[in-house]
């Protein structure tokens, strides 16, 4: 730890990118499976789970495996392109997009992928009751009444945050595929590793990071509709575990109950902009963000087109380590899926 800014902010490394056979192959794979992962998810999962040791397809699943050892405190971000993904959905209603996407989407192609990796990488995927009536596949997807949210459903910016950072489950890991998009508009996501904030701060301002002065409301999304009432969230502490450099931070939502407090968060905030790898994902590149040891966002620049806007798409499943770990806050009859 030093008093000095990083000089070196975070860039995004291309890690692999699947050839055309790899992945035309993976899709014919996939294009098999028939269980809907919306109306069956444990079926979906076990039929992916029989793909994983289908031979024909060894030499791809050994290639994703050799990222298991990955130190990801010092490279949170793994990044894929030429990604199997479904092509050519229909557009889904602004209104109500996820019960739009249950009755169009026909193809579950990027769900199997995000499932397909999950298993591989032993980080298997949860859903909340709150979010998407307990879809494992979420999207980052507009939607017409959180336009103007700090949510994955927003038009505009979404500050830098871990997912679910105050949330009594939280996620090891955010795993996205970039269904659709557009590249006449400026809209990045962002990511910051969390070494290189730490790096930048005080003795004295880490030791203020670890004490429980700060609060950050439950996130927009978890909260709406209040299918399972949250109710206050606790105080907290930004920097969860020191060892492991976990920080629980919202831009423009935490904020510090001390003038002190304030400061460090107000000085988070500047680091975060000064440091973040700008990224603007296109069809098929998937990303995988250890949760734990990094902040992302989303910055909205020049917008050319506002339709292509808001049918912008990036399909995502929030993962953990250890599914018995979060066990008894699982519903009843289900054993992922988080009663909150």
């Amino acid at each position: 730890m030093s008093n000095g800014l990083v000089k070196n902010p975070t860039t995004l490394n291309l890690d692999y990118k699947f050839s055309e056979a790899e992945n035309e192959l993976l899709t014919s794979k996939f294009l098999k499976v028939k269980s809907n992962p919306y109306q069956s998810y444990s079926t979906f999962r076990s039929e992916i789970q029989d793909l994983v040791v289908d031979s024909d397809i060894l030499p791809i699943v050994e290639k994703i495996a050799s990222f298991k050892s990955r130190d990801w405190k010092m490279e949170p971000f793994l990044f894929l392109q030429n990604c199997p993904h479904d092509k050519d959905v229909p557009i889904f209603d602004h209104e109500s997009p996820v019960k739009s996407k249950r009755e169009v989407k026909m193809t579950f192609i990027a769900e199997a992928f995000l499932q397909f990796y999950a298993i591989i990488m032993e980080m298997p995927a949860i859903g909340y009751v709150n979010v998407n009536d307990g879809d494992v596949f979420q999207d980052i997807y507009p939607m017409k009444s959180l336009a103007n949210t700090q949510s994955q459903k927003a038009l505009v910016a979404l500050g830098f945050h871990k997912d679910l950072a105050n949330h009594f489950v939280r996620p090891d890991f955010v795993n996205m595929i970039s269904m659709r998009s557009f590249a006449g508009n400026q809209i990045y996501t962002t990511f910051v590793k969390n070494t290189d904030i730490i790096k930048s701060m005080t003795s004295e301002e880490i030791e203020l990071m670890k004490q429980e002065v700060f609060y950050t409301p439950f996130d927009d999304l978890s909260t709406y509709g209040n299918k399972i009432e949250l109710g206050r969230a606790n105080n907290h502490a930004i920097l969860l575990n020191e060892e492991e450099l976990d920080l629980a931070y919202f831009e423009n939502r935490t904020e510090g109950l001390t003038e002190e407090a304030q400061q460090v968060v107000d000085k988070i905030k500047r680091l975060l902009h000064e440091l973040k790898a700008p990224h603007l994902m296109l069809p098929g590149e998937f990303i995988s963000v250890s949760n734990n040891h990094s902040l992302h966002g989303k910055d909205v620049g020049e917008i050319t087109d506002v339709e292509q806007q808001k049918i912008r798409w990036i399909m995502k499943t929030v993962n953990v380590w250890d599914l018995k770990k979060h066990s008894h806050h699982f519903m009843e009859g289900t054993d992922c899926i988080v009663n909150g």
